[in-house]
């Protein structure tokens, strides 16, 4: 079977050797513009010389990136493990309680998405571990609280960026204007930091 992932970007964390560096090669294989992740810069570049040889033409980059230090919000070490980095937006993930479903708007189908198209409808965004609180990813909208505030905050890892992902099925990098960084919840958006909240609300429904 061909598959085509020309156009797409995959993101292959633990790829420097075993399953993860096989599945960043055979990404690579199939026309997508493949990033390569470990937690050391010597492994990484290896990694990519690997898919380089191996795949004529690859599309292939390299990020060194230890996720697997969590800080405290004053940048203490835990010894706890990180939690997991992804959410869903509020915007595809349904509304579990009646309330919700009355005042957050969603898309309950695919068919449904528009404004934002799917190709700026969010779906999966790298949250900042200090606001994961539950499963969405929520921000205020135009039908409710219409605040600038973040009541969640996108991550600020990856050289001051997060990924995200999107309905249509590809994925960005966005890096912010200013460090994410959470010091309570809900959170004022600065001035110098609208821009990167604009950006980010841009992607969610705001109206039902």
């Amino acid at each position: 079977m061909n598959i085509d992932l020309s156009g797409k970007t995959a993101l292959v964390t633990g790829s420097t050797s075993g399953i993860g560096h096989a599945i960043a090669k055979g990404l690579a294989s199939a026309g997508a513009t493949v990033v390569v992740n470990g937690r050391t810069q010597g492994k990484v570049d290896a990694a990519v010389a690997s898919i380089a040889k191996a795949v004529p033409g690859a599309k292939v980059r390299g990020v060194a990136a230890d996720v697997s230090t969590v800080v405290s919000l004053t940048g203490t070490p835990l010894s706890q493990l990180r939690n997991r980095s992804y959410n869903l937006s509020q915007s595809v993930n349904g509304a579990p309680t009646a309330w919700l479903s009355t005042h957050i708007p969603n898309f309950n189908k695919f068919s449904q998405i528009s404004r934002p198209d799917p190709a700026q409808c969010l779906v999966f965004l790298d949250e900042n571990e200090n606001t994961m609180l539950d499963a969405h990813f929520g921000m205020p909208t135009a039908n409710y609280g219409n605040t600038n505030e973040w009541w969640d905050m996108p991550a600020n890892r990856h050289g001051q960026g997060a990924n995200l992902s999107f309905a249509d099925s590809h994925a960005e990098l966005w890096r912010w204007t200013v460090p994410k960084i959470a010091q309570s919840n809900p959170m004022p958006v600065t001035t110098i930091e609208r821009p990167d909240y604009d950006r980010v609300r841009a992607t969610v429904r705001q109206n039902l």
